[in-house]
């Protein structure tokens, strides 16, 4: 709410409305429509300060005012606006000269037209083209027709609406890095501690079977519920193993500092079965 103290006697404006603006020095309240107008209002200037651009003919002014949009903006499936109203009443706002209509209101360049990528978010822009979209017949959707890029094919994310582009995929064994787990015959790579960790990080939610026969590898720490958690989460005092077996009583009577620590070349790591390290000890 922009309001004055009682005692301000200046010639500043009055007014506590609260959809006014109040100038950065001083006590004075200016109406909305003055913000972002190309004329000083305010005496520091604030008024005309962190505009995107003159708002001389601005169609849509938003967030209180201060910023003005282009009409390409408007309806073109993306918040430019904090208050996200670029994207609101959709259905009645007409798109530019050279622009298409999708049919979920957003608004494309005309040239992306049956050009073989989805622009549209519901992909009408695809829908009932004439002519086959220029690429190979290997990249490119079977049923939709859609275009696809290469490095699209077997990323094991589903890109034609069929799922064809992640059919019939040959896998690589090396495909993986170290540290990292493959989603059994998906190509899908996940980091090697979201194995098992009670959340499903695979497509195919092959990540959590036969967890309770899971063993950690020798760098992370394995929890009672079988977990594996990195060892910089263990006795942290927050609670990362589903069983809390990573915050036990152990974590405050033994730990690194104490001089039965062992004294080792590498890290030494709190656990609640007492310190260990991450390298060879002395």
């Amino acid at each position: 709410m922009c309001a004055l103290k009682a005692m301000d006697f200046s010639e500043e404006s009055l007014s506590s409305s609260s959809d006014e603006f109040r100038c950065a020095h001083g006590n004075r309240c200016i109406p909305p429509e003055k913000v972002c107008d190309g004329q000083n209002d305010c005496r520091d200037q604030s008024d005309e300060m962190g505009c995107s651009s003159q708002t001389e003919g601005c169609r849509h002014r938003c967030d209180n005012n201060t910023r003005c949009i282009p009409d390409t903006f408007l309806c073109d499936g993306e918040r430019d606006c904090t208050d996200g109203s670029d994207e609101e009443k959709c259905g009645s706002v007409s798109c530019a000269m050279e622009h298409y209509r999708c049919l979920s209101g957003q608004c494309v360049s005309e040239a992306l037209r049956c050009d073989g990528y989805a622009d549209c978010s519901d992909r009408s822009d695809e829908a009932h083209c004439m002519r086959p979209p220029r690429c190979p017949t290997q990249l490119r959707c079977p049923n939709s027709h859609e275009c696809l890029q290469k490095e699209w094919l077997c990323d094991g994310e589903d890109d034609c609406n069929d799922g064809s582009d992640e059919k019939n995929c040959v896998l690589s064994p090396a495909k993986c890095r170290e540290y990292q787990w493959q989603c059994g015959e998906s190509s899908q790579c996940i980091p090697l501690s979201w194995r098992c960790d009670g959340k499903t990080d695979c497509h195919n939610d092959i990540d959590e079977d036969k967890c309770s026969q899971r063993i950690c590898p020798s760098h992370l720490f394995q929890c009672g519920s079988g977990e594996c958690v990195d060892p910089s989460l263990v006795c942290n005092s927050l609670t990362n193993c589903a069983d809390r077996s990573d915050e036990g009583a152990g974590c405050a009577q033994h730990n690194c500092s104490s001089p039965s620590a062992p004294r080792c070349e590498g890290h030494c790591v709190n656990t609640p079965n007492g310190p260990v390290s991450t390298d060879k000890c002395i």
